[in-house]
Order: structure tokens, then C-alpha cells, then sequence
């Protein structure tokens, strides 16, 4: 999936694969983690680009339905834009 981000800009669009639920689960342990090491497996696991990868693990939530920039509470859907700043969040999730 083609996804941008309305605060970094409207104008790139950055490829999100069709992450599987243990895939998110995975990657959500490593984020509480490093980030980098979230950039490593998605790279690994996806063949996605180093600047895709990036970006999804600069979007991805620590908290569920918590903006990861300004951490006010947003809808359930799973990517989502933080009405405060703007911001899109990968809202995933992973525990139902």
C-alpha cells in the first residue's frame, strides 16, 4: 500500500507492505527496543527500501490509539492521522 504523511509531506508517498499480525507484533517489540533495529527487519523481511522502512518505523505507535509524535489519543483505524499534529500513525492492533 502507497501511504504519505500529511506533518512530513503531502507530496512523498512511501510503500507499506501487507504486514502479517505476527509481523506487527514483532516489529512493535523491537520499536519498544530500537528503531533501528525495526528498520533491519522490515529491510529483511520485505525487501522494502531503507527510506521506506524508515519512515514506518518513525510512524509506528508504542501505545495503541496514542499519536507517536504528540501521544494524544487517536481513532482505532489502523493507519491513522493525529488530528493534533497532523501526523500519521501505524495503529496497530496486535492483541485482539
Amino acid at each position: 500500500m502507497k501511504i504519505n504523511c500529511q506533518r512530513c509531506s503531502s507530496s512523498n508517498v512511501f510503500e507499506i507492505p501487507d504486514f502479517s499480525i505476527d509481523d506487527k507484533k514483532k516489529l512493535l517489540e523491537l520499536n519498544q527496543v530500537s528503531a533501528l533495529l525495526v528498520v533491519k527487519e522490515i529491510i529483511k523481511l520485505y525487501s522494502v527500501t531503507h527510506r521506506d522502512a524508515k519512515f514506518i518505523a518513525s510512524h509506528m505507535n508504542l501505545k495503541y490509539k496514542s499519536c507517536h509524535r504528540c501521544h494524544k489519543t487517536i481513532d482505532n483505524n489502523e493507519n491513522s492521522t493525529c488530528s493534533n499534529c497532523n501526523s500519521l500513525n501505524l495503529n496497530w492492533n496486535v492483541n485482539s
